[in-house]
Parts: C-alpha cells; structure tokens; sequence
C-alpha cells in the first residue's frame, strides 16, 4: 500500500533533501533535460489512471464510505494516517467522479506546461485520495510506482506558470537520486523477488515458456512469441534475471562508464 510506515519517512527525507540542501553545480544538461520531460510526461499515466479509476470505480459506485467507516470504528483518529483521503469529507458517487475528473483535467494541462507542479500536486493528492479508499481497485504495484513517481516529479518539475523547460529553476542532486532511486528498486526488487519467491521456473529459466500466454495483459504479439524455440524463453529469461539484478546497479555509475559499457 502506498499508506505504509514507509511512505512518511519517504516524504520527510524527500522534503528535507527540496528545501535544505542545494546542489553545488547544475545538473548535466541532458540529465536536466530528461528529468524535465520525464516529469511533464507524466501526464499520460495519470490521464490513463484516473480515466480507468473513474470507469472501474467511481462510475459503479464502489463502497468507499463503508470501509472509512469501519476504519473510523476499529482506529479513531489514527485512521486518517491509515487512509490518507479527501473521501473523508465525503464519499458519495458525485464526489469520487469529481476526484476523478479533478485528475484528468489537471492530467491535460501538465500536458500543456501549465503551472507543472500544482498540476502535479493535483494529480498526486486525488490519486493518493484513489488508492487509499478503493480497497481491492487499487491493490496493484504499479499503483504505489505512480504515487511515488508522481511525488518526486513535483521536485523535478519547473517553477511558474508557464515556465517552459525552466531553465532558471533546475531540480537538485538530490531530487534526480531519488528518482534513480526508485527506478532501481522497481528493477533490481522485481529480480530478487523471482530469486527469493522459491519458484523453480526462474531458476531453471522456463518461466517465460508459457508467460506470453497466461501473462497479464497479453498482445498479439504475445502470441507469435509464445511460438518461439524454447531456447529463446530461455535466453530472455536468463537476460531478464541478469538486466534486474546485475545491470540494474549501472544507474549510480558515472555517464562515462555507462556510455563505455553499452557500446561495448
């Protein structure tokens, strides 16, 4: 859950790091770049989240005030830290398509550079509002990757209205790590959890036999893969173990060592 103890350690460290400590010399300007538009880029993701909040929850009028309810009951006012929601004001079907509608109209002008960090603020605090209330809705990993992406962009992004790439309000050091940071963990978290979970198909590379076909999601071109050689899944499977646990770590090397590794 994106309410874990975590997530208050997570945000203090985060806030002290914006506001306490300033970055000796500019980011590299490619990396500022990158940052810049990894953050107004976001918008598609909340876009897509809050579209398929609205349709999968909001619009079939999901319970949301029986279970702040029950919380209220068992944890009194400690139940506000459990389940950090504007729903607490109210819980009805007009307010969660409101919250949802408040996202996607925030989602659309981040995408047209319109004061990036209030938007961004906007999109975290109703999604955040999304995740805590809707119980079985919002039990997926990639729910809580949004929330903390969507945090540290607030960092990432410019100052001002319409304040373009923003060149006079670059982010800090500090800023730029913790996404680094979040990446990494993704990748590198997803490896040792094949590794620890005790399934043998990871370790005898077969997972990816059948993966294409019972995977979440499948494609099309899911299919045509599923038809390939075993040796193929094998291979993939072997690359994708060496990719999150090993190379993974190459983010914290320096652009130099990286740039010498992928060309070789």
């Amino acid at each position: 859950m994106a309410t874990d103890e975590g997530m208050g350690t997570y945000i203090g460290f985060a806030l002290v790091v914006r506001f306490r400590t300033r970055p000796r010399r500019p980011l590299d300007p490619s990396l500022d770049f990158s940052a810049r538009a990894w953050a107004h880029l976001l918008h598609r993701v909340f876009l897509t989240g809050f579209s398929n909040s609205w349709i999968d929850w909001a619009a079939r009028n999901s319970p949301a005030s029986e279970y702040l309810q029950a919380l209220s009951e068992r944890f009194g006012h400690a139940s506000y830290w459990y389940a950090p929601t504007l729903l607490w004001l109210s819980s009805g079907s007009h307010t969660l398509t409101g919250l949802c509608w408040a996202g996607m109209i925030a989602s659309l002008l981040l995408a047209l550079n319109i004061w990036p960090r209030g938007m961004l603020a906007i999109c975290f605090v109703c999604f955040l509002s999304f995740v805590s209330a809707a119980q079985d809705f919002s039990a997926y990993q990639s729910d809580g990757m949004l929330l903390e992406a969507g945090f540290l962009a607030m960092f990432l992004a410019p100052d001002g209205f319409r304040p373009g790439w923003g060149e006079e309000s670059r982010p800090s050091r500090a800023s730029h790590f913790l996404l680094v940071w979040e990446c990494f963990r993704i990748y590198f978290e997803s490896g040792v959890a094949k590794i620890i979970g005790g399934d043998p198909q990871w370790r005898n590379f077969t997972a990816l036999d059948e993966y294409y076909q019972n995977g979440p999601l499948p494609t099309w071109i899911g299919w045509h893969m599923q038809h390939f050689p075993h040796w193929f899944h094998a291979v993939t499977s072997f690359g994708t173990l060496a990719l999150e646990l090993a190379l993974a770590w190459m983010m914290f090397l320096s652009r130099r060592i990286q740039s010498c590794a992928s060309s070789s």
